[in-house]
């Protein structure tokens, strides 16, 4: 049944170990970080735990129960705090020696033994030892395999303490000779005849045995409990002789992961972890795994374990200090660059700002000139409308000259073909001698009227074919009820006849009397008469020369 255990244990382990492989460590010591900020948790479960054990002792009257009750509670301080496992040790060799049991008794001299022992107390654990050798050969089985315990457990650290000593190899042989006694006593497949066959196996070199043997009883312990963390120990020790770096490591983090979980102080795995991290160059977390462990050795107050950390310590420290010489360096060289870059930058901002002001300076001047651009080029187009305008009236003078020249040429046409026949009128009479009727011809004043009204029709129709628009023009400048009305087909009275000549340029009231036969106090009479009409009478005239065209001023 064990070794088929033992076969799904092998599997499971190639499993991870093929998972780690891929991965290295990196994910599994991130864990063990992780684990290590919470190890409070554990601490404060266990604390607990031994809080009631101590309100269950205190309130059991029956002394036997009580004995019970505190062999379980130096059970938790065993390897949690060894002054008050002594504390309660002693209680408990009080409470045995009153019941005048002898098997408490010697329970709670082995329990003594296996404390001093862990606490480096090893020749208080010996001279015990050396007392109940008398009493041996009256012990049960199991007591004769506790007492063998004892003294393999003893020799175990007297070896660890000799390392690299002449006495390190005499204390190995006599721990060997011990395992072997144990494993004679104990039934064969418990978890206790695998651990001491392994310890065989491993001292013979035996390496495919020994792993078998510590696989076997890895099952048949809690996996988070000291036993556990014990075995991966073990198996971290194999790995190491294999050369097995990467699983030597990922034992060594299960088996700190296991004390952690078991709120175990005193442990061994995290100082040997934490020598392979130094090694991989990790000095940070070396550091770190090195604090824990000497913070947990004296909280558990073992000599045993600070002589072997203070053997570590130097080593460690050294390279931190190492490290930490280098990171100093490293971060007085990246000041000092960055304060270079720094000023580089700043050197740059204040370049970039100086050209950015050089360059507002000069968008504000584009800007100006673009403004003066714009207004030049809006008086250009200015002037471009007037001269536009100015040409249009010249136009527009050119085509009244050509009109008036037309007229004029037809008037002067027609009225020297009236000449000429008046002429050869006047050539009939005489030669017929019809002077009287000449006479009378000549004084009549029709003829002359006729013709007058012929000329004012003429330049009436030819005056308001140029300016077809005057007379409403000429109303829009008067007031409302003082405006001129003509029926259809009616051309110019005399008033509006005065103010076309105006429009015309002839300005002077003499000048239009002549033209139209009037006295000039005739003309004047009717100047004045239309300007009274006028909305504006002070620039009436001047209004009246802007009718019909566009004046414009450059």
């Amino acid at each position: 049944m064990i070794r088929c255990l033992f076969c799904l244990f092998m599997l499971i382990w190639g499993t991870m170990n093929a998972h780690a492989g891929t991965s290295g460590n990196k994910s599994l010591l991130g864990e063990l970080d992780q684990l290590l900020k919470e190890r409070i948790t554990y601490v404060r479960k266990k604390e607990n735990k031994i809080n009631y054990l101590k309100q269950l002792s205190s309130s059991e009257a029956s002394v036997d129960k009580r004995y019970d009750i505190i062999s379980r509670l130096i059970e938790e301080y065993s390897n949690f705090q060894s002054d008050s496992a002594f504390h309660y040790i002693e209680q408990n060799r009080l409470l045995a020696g009153s019941l005048q049991s002898k098997d408490k008794w010697l329970e709670n001299r082995f329990q003594y033994i296996f404390l001093c022992a862990q606490a480096g107390l090893l020749n208080e654990a010996h001279r015990i030892l050396l007392k109940l050798e008398d009493q041996y050969p009256d012990m049960s089985v199991s007591q004769k395999a506790e007492y063998n315990k004892q003294y393999e457990r003893l020799y175990m650290n007297l070896r660890e303490l000799a390392q690299n000593s002449h006495l390190e190899e005499e204390y190995r042989k006599q721990e060997l000779k011990y395992s072997r006694i144990i494993c004679e006593l104990v039934p064969r497949e418990s978890k206790d005849f695998y651990y001491y066959s392994f310890k065989q196996h491993y001292a013979e070199g035996n390496l495919e045995e020994a792993q078998k043997d510590i696989a076997a009883y890895y099952q048949l312990v809690d996996s988070t409990s000291n036993e556990a963390a014990r075995a991966l120990y073990h198996l971290s020790l194999i790995y190491k002789v294999k050369e097995d770096k990467l699983n030597e490591e990922q034992s060594l983090i299960r088996s700190v992961m296991a004390d952690v979980k078991s709120a175990v102080k005193q442990n061994r795995s995290l100082r040997l972890l934490a020598q392979i991290q130094n090694d991989k160059g990790d000095i940070q977390r070396a550091y770190r795994y090195l604090d824990i462990s000497l913070q947990d050795a004296n909280s558990y107050n073992t000599r045993l374990r600070n002589s072997q950390i203070a053997e570590v310590i130097p080593i460690i420290q050294k390279e931190y200090q190492l490290q930490r010489d280098k990171q100093e360096l490293y971060l007085r060289a990246g000041i000092i660059i960055s304060i270079f870059f720094l000023l580089l930058i700043l050197g740059i901002a204040l370049y970039l700002r100086k050209k950015r002001k050089d360059l507002s300076v000069a968008r504000s001047q584009l800007l100006s000139i673009n403004d003066k651009l714009n207004r030049i080029n809006c008086e250009v187009q200015e002037k471009n409308g007037k001269l536009q305008s100015l040409t249009s009236n010249l136009m527009e003078s050119d085509r009244v000259k050509e009109k008036y020249i037309g007229h004029f040429l037809k008037l002067c046409s027609m009225y020297i073909s009236k000449i000429g026949d008046y002429q050869k009128l006047v050539n009939r009479k005489i030669k017929s001698g019809q002077i009287d009727e000449l006479y009378k011809l000549n004084s009549s004043t029709q003829y002359l009227l006729k013709e007058s009204k012929d000329f004012y029709s003429q330049f009436d129709e030819a005056f308001l074919q140029i300016y077809p628009s005057f007379v409403k023009e000429l109303n829009g400048l008067l007031k409302e009820d003082q405006q001129y009305t003509f029926k259809e087909g009616e051309l110019l009275n005399a008033e509006l006849r005065i103010y076309a000549l105006i429009r015309l340029g002839i300005k002077d009231s003499s000048q239009i009397a002549e033209f139209m036969g009037y006295n000039p106090v005739t003309v004047y009479t009717y100047r004045t008469k239309v300007k009274s009409r006028a909305k504006d009478k002070s620039n009436f005239d001047q209004e009246v020369l802007k009718i019909g065209s566009i004046h414009v001023s450059l």
